[in-house]
């Protein structure tokens, strides 16, 4: 255990020094030299700590309340004095070997009575008989936990005898619990046990203000499967012992900077009492390790003679659920009587509900998904969302109609009390479609591969492609479409890819094949004209979805991650408006087409003053022009000798109507 040396001039005398005489103090290299003759010596620094412990008890949801210990110097020396912290506060790290054990009943006992008491620990389990794996795994752990070797193998412990001997020296604490099966235990070096005994009478509790027995009573009743240990080490310090046999029950030993310890109990069967042993002796590996309800003030100084000197200990109860929660506080003096003192703090944590929720806004469509986070055992829900709409489930989902910030509580309630949590919900907007079956994720973003532009009716968009792995714009990426209408859709991939798209029309959240609005081989430019469906869904944003991969495997499937390409979705609305849908397709004509220069655009049902743009396969205007409407029948004649030959949109807008037609320029 540490050790703390005060400064030579400080130290307690001997009754007599001869010349050159040293004193080494605390097991420390400091040396003094004093001069001859006798003189006499002054009462050695005395340290007391009172209380021994402390017990708090308070309410969940954030109660605290501050103690004090108080530090007494009865001496006439300075006592100097410290608490053994670590200042990287982290939960005990507990690894379990569940090799050899009984998994289903008295491992899960031996958790489940630990939980009772104490919770602040991390717990990995590993099943192996390989030493070296056992080794990895330790790396980075306080405790090693081996329940019950119902049916482990000596010879198995012998071979993980040097990497338990190695751990402990290290500073890692050893935790066996009892077993017919002690040759495992005497084979991994950390205990020597020649036998054990059931123990069917009472137990003697012969220290219980050590940190592992602390507030036990005097004698303790065993359970079924007890057994007491004649364990032959030298150095063994006994807590419990059965009046019988007089075999430890519960023991330890110092094994370098860690501790072994044998708790004789395989936890088929345990009381509250048993529990608390084994809680108590995981707390007392983690002291030193500060948990966050704990603070302390301050952590070390100097008491003058006949002083004394308040700690003071405050405990907070903020995120803790109900139930025990202990810890020992570690106190290094320069006391040469007491150099180390250990005093217990117990937070006791009463069980009222403490409200607390998440909420997560998976896209655009004004669906909030609720999650209860609430300390405590909870009764019951009432959720008010703000727009005056409720919900009694644990969990609820939820659609807002319109965008905006909305003051949305919940309140929880158990038999003892009820919380009350509220929270500013924001719902950015609620024209996106419904979360998807599947999102397709790419299996090896390489650069080089995936979509880089795709343009649709007024949506247009650049992205990073392969890279980027599955993109999702549907809450940025948006246009509106009408019932029956022809668009085109263009994408650019980086490479020769093929490329589908779908529109889930019918809103189902998957994309059937007759959905499947493109169809493209592989090449670097794609562009496709496509009807939107007379049955489509109107009034609500559906989801548009792209996708590409490599020439060298096969065409994507919707629900299908891609090799090398990439999927992208976006949102369309389907606007299912009469007026507009009177200016149909078959009563417009663009002729010639292909064409060499001239296009002619004529029909009867355009009325309103009407916009002409040429686009580029990039959806970059090239050309725009707009015509005012004066008669009843247009017919215009627009000269496009300026334009290279290639493929072009041409894009025909009047009032919110939008068609777009394919158009290719020759030599």
């Amino acid at each position: 255990m540490k050790s703390i040396t005060c400064p030579a001039i400080y130290c307690p005398l001997l009754l007599y020094l001869a010349l050159f005489h040293f004193i080494s103090l605390s097991g420390q290299k400091d040396t003094l030299f004093y001069e001859t003759l006798p003189i006499n010596e002054p009462v050695a620094p005395a340290v007391i700590i009172n209380p021994p412990s402390l017990n708090f008890e308070l309410d969940a949801c954030g109660e605290s309340t501050t103690k004090a210990l108080t530090l007494t110097n009865n001496g006439i020396s300075n006592i100097y004095w410290e608490i053994a912290i670590d200042y990287n506060p982290e939960a005990l790290e507990v690894l379990a070997l569940t090799y050899g054990v009984d998994y289903y009943e008295e491992y899960q006992n031996t958790l489940e009575a630990i939980n009772q008491f104490y919770s602040d620990y991390n717990l990995t389990e590993i099943n192996t008989t390989n030493p070296f794996e056992l080794e990895g795994e330790l790396q980075g752990k306080n405790l090693l936990l081996i329940a019950d070797q119902e049916y482990g193998s000596p010879e198995i412990f012998s071979g993980f005898n040097p990497v338990l001997q190695e751990f402990s020296m290290n500073g890692g604490f050893v935790i066996f619990c009892g077993t017919t099966n002690y040759s495992c235990i005497t084979n991994s070096g950390l205990f020597n046990i020649s036998n054990v005994i059931d123990v069917l009478d009472s137990i003697k509790v012969l220290d219980n203000t050590h940190p592992i027995t602390t507030g036990l009573p005097q004698n303790l009743l065993a359970v079924n499967a007890t057994y007491g240990a004649n364990i032959q080490d030298e150095n063994t310090v006994v807590l419990l012992r059965d009046i019988t046999g007089n075999l430890p029950v519960v023991a330890h030993r110092e094994i370098g900077d860690g501790w072994a310890v044998y708790l004789g109990f395989d936890y088929y069967s345990y009381d509250l009492e048993i529990s608390r042993i084994i809680a108590q002796t995981l707390a007392f590996a983690g002291s030193g390790m500060i948990p966050s309800w704990l603070s302390i003030e301050p952590t070390s100084g100097i008491i003058p003679p006949f002083d004394f000197k308040e700690v003071y200990i405050t405990t907070a109860t903020t995120w803790l659920s109900g139930g025990y929660y202990g810890f020992v506080l570690d106190f290094l003096t320069s006391d040469p009587e007491t150099p180390e003192l250990f005093v217990p703090v117990n937070l006791n944590v009463n069980y009222n509900p403490c409200a607390a929720f998440s909420w997560n806004v998976p896209g655009c469509n004004g669906q909030i998904y609720f999650t209860d986070e609430s300390i405590n055992p909870i009764g019951s829900w009432f959720w008010k969302f703000g727009n005056g709409s409720a919900s009694a489930q644990m969990n609820p989902s939820h659609t807002y109609e319109n965008s905006g910030n909305y003051e949305v509580k919940l309140v929880v309630c158990n038999s003892l009390d009820c919380d009350t949590c509220i929270n500013n919900v924001i719902v950015p907007n609620t024209y996106g479609p419904q979360e998807a079956d599947c999102y397709p994720e790419t299996q090896y973003t390489y650069p080089g591969y995936g979509i880089c532009y795709i343009g649709l009716n007024t949506l247009t968009n650049s992205s990073g492609g392969s890279i980027s792995g599955y993109e999702d714009f549907t809450c940025n990426g948006y246009t509106t479409l009408l019932h029956g209408h022809l668009y085109e859709l263009i994408v650019t991939t980086t490479s020769e890819e093929y490329v589908r798209a779908w529109i889930d029309f019918n809103n189902s959240c998957s994309f059937e094949p007759e959905e499947m609005i493109m169809d493209g081989s592989p090449a670097i430019n794609h562009s496709q004209v496509f009807s939107v469906s007379q049955q489509s869904v109107t009034g609500t944003g559906i989801r548009l979805r792209i996708g590409s991969d490599s020439y060298i495997y096969t065409p994507p499937l919707p629900c299908t991650s891609p090799y090398y390409g990439q999927f992208e979705d976006y949102t369309v609305n389907i606007d299912n408006n009469t007026r507009l849908n009177k200016w149909e397709e078959s009563n417009i004509n663009v002729y010639p087409n292909p064409t060499q220069g001239k296009l002619r655009i004529s029909s009867p049902e355009i009325t309103d003053d009407l916009m002409i743009s040429i686009l580029d396969l990039k959806g970059k205007e090239v050309s725009q022009k707009t015509i005012e409407i004066h008669g009843v029948y247009f017919n215009e004649e627009l000269d496009l000798n300026s334009l290279k030959p290639g493929i072009y949109l041409l894009k025909l807008q009047m009032s919110n109507t939008i068609i777009v037609r394919k158009l290719i320029m020759i030599p």
